[in-house]
């Protein structure tokens, strides 16, 4: 049984996580909300129609929008993907005895669904590019990554000695290589569920 102090400890660490989580959620749903709406206030603006508006563009500007349609709608259904075994891993924390998730998406990462998100702000950044927007990523990265380190601290408190040899063996942040494979994997999974159906 933990004394005091160290059940305290916890539950401060806790909080620092929930706050960062909260933090970083801010620029995060600026960055999504912009390619949505900041075209339906300039079509309203100009009085344009939606085939208008999009023909308007420079070709760099439809280019960067395609390219951040394929990376938002890619981290979109891995972060789906995420979520599923997500689920189960709360179920399995809150048990008498968890054990440690280093299956599936955590083979590549130790932080899946943040990896999955920073892919969605990316696309979404990409699609209504600006300064405004190049700051708010900015933000949400280093936002992000206090996150990570205070959910990391509470993982060592949880799995001790076995977390730590997952973190000397598996990155905080993939490779390329490492994001193929998650696309890839989400791409396979999503396959087999439309052949379930």
């Amino acid at each position: 049984m933990d004394s005091l102090e160290e059940r305290t400890r916890k539950i401060n660490i806790d909080w620092r996580e929930y706050g960062w989580n909260l933090a970083r959620h801010m620029p995060y749903l600026y960055i999504i909300a912009r390619p949505a709406l900041l075209p339906v206030w300039e079509m309203a603006q100009k009085k344009q129609e939606v085939l208008e508006h999009y023909a308007s563009k420079s070709w760099l500007e439809l280019a960067a929008f395609g390219i951040g349609t394929i990376l938002t709608t890619a981290g979109f259904f891995m972060k789906h993907h995420i979520d599923e075994k997500i689920e189960k891993i709360k179920e399995n924390i809150t048990s008498p005895s968890p054990t440690l998730e280093t299956e599936g998406q955590f083979r590549y990462t130790r932080n899946p669904l943040y990896v999955a998100q920073t892919i969605v702000a990316a696309g979404a950044a990409l699609m209504e590019p600006s300064l405004a927007v190049a700051g708010a990523f900015c933000a949400y990265l280093g936002l992000t990554q206090k996150c990570v380190k205070t959910e990391e601290q509470v993982c060592e408190k949880m799995f001790e000695e076995k977390y730590r040899n997952y973190k000397n063996t598996h990155p905080r942040w993939p490779n390329r290589w490492g994001v193929a494979c998650m696309v890839l994997e989400t791409f396979q999974h999503y396959k087999q569920k439309l052949k379930s159906l």
